[in-house]
């Protein structure tokens, strides 16, 4: 997105000013940052960062994550899948989850309110979730998942 389309957006957005990299001289951080009355939100991929604070407002990562684990006879698409990191079995992917975690706690104590992982479970392409597209295998250690979210929160 170019400096000048972020007044464009916004008219599209009624009540919402869409502050981009270049509105925050952010451009090597790639985060996408929403500015409304009552938050900031953003966007990074793959592990939660925390970019700006400011005390009168939440501060919501509205998306992180995207650790991908593409599990065979699972898939939607055999031979086409997206993820923003990739690993290679159920270990590797919950203890990157859990690496994620440990930071988000870091950041809960100097100002984050809330965050999202992308994604619940796999969708049409995509192979970021915690159980496969068809529901039927979990692909994280949910019990390590939920021990550490515990401890953010």
């Amino acid at each position: 997105m170019k400096h000048g389309d972020s007044l464009k957006l916004k008219k599209f957005l009624t009540g919402q000013k869409l502050m981009t990299p270049a509105d925050w001289s952010m451009q090597q951080v790639g985060a996408i940052i929403i500015e409304r009355e009552t938050c900031w939100t953003y966007i990074n991929y793959p592990s939660p960062k925390l970019y700006l604070y400011d005390a009168e407002r939440a501060t919501i990562l509205g998306e992180y994550g995207g650790i991908g684990l593409a599990l065979d006879g699972h898939l939607w698409n055999s031979y086409k899948n997206w993820e923003y990191v990739q690993f290679k079995d159920s270990k590797e992917t919950t203890a990157e989850y859990v690496k994620y975690a440990t930071e988000l706690k870091k950041l809960v104590k100097v100002g984050f309110s809330a965050a999202v992982y992308t994604q619940t479970t796999d969708v049409e392409g995509e192979v970021n979730g915690f159980m496969t597209y068809d529901r039927k295998v979990d692909k994280m250690n949910i019990k390590e998942v939920r021990k550490i979210n515990q401890e953010v929160i």
